[in-house]
């Protein structure tokens, strides 16, 4: 099966241990990332791309597929409207379910 371009999203460095973070915070991020704030991208990445990418690694079986499936959630984010990112309750629930479907599609 053919490779995929990578997306210009840096990957998180091996062994890098996710903080807990405020809820409300990564919303904050969520909402920003979408009108278009980097930092809050980086942040809302550095945050989420280790767990997200060891949840797709687990139906890929593939670490390459699992950071594509991650990458194509996040960038799934940016599709949707302002007031559909607003209303996102739980992001790592939504964020989470993204990828699993993503990481689906790819197998």
């Amino acid at each position: 099966r053919a490779r995929r371009a990578h997306t210009t999203i840096a990957e998180p460095r091996r062994g890098w241990r996710t903080r807990k973070v405020n809820p409300r915070q990564v919303q904050h991020d969520l909402v920003a990332m979408h009108a278009g704030d980097e930092h809050a991208a980086r942040r809302l990445w550095a945050h989420a791309a280790p767990r997200l990418i060891a949840a797709a690694s687990a139906i890929t079986a593939d670490h390459a597929d699992a950071l594509d499936a991650v990458q194509e959630a996040m960038l799934g984010v940016l599709r949707l409207s302002a007031h559909q990112v607003a209303s996102i309750d739980d992001p790592h629930a939504y964020l989470a379910g993204a990828v699993r479907l993503r990481a689906i599609n790819i197998l």
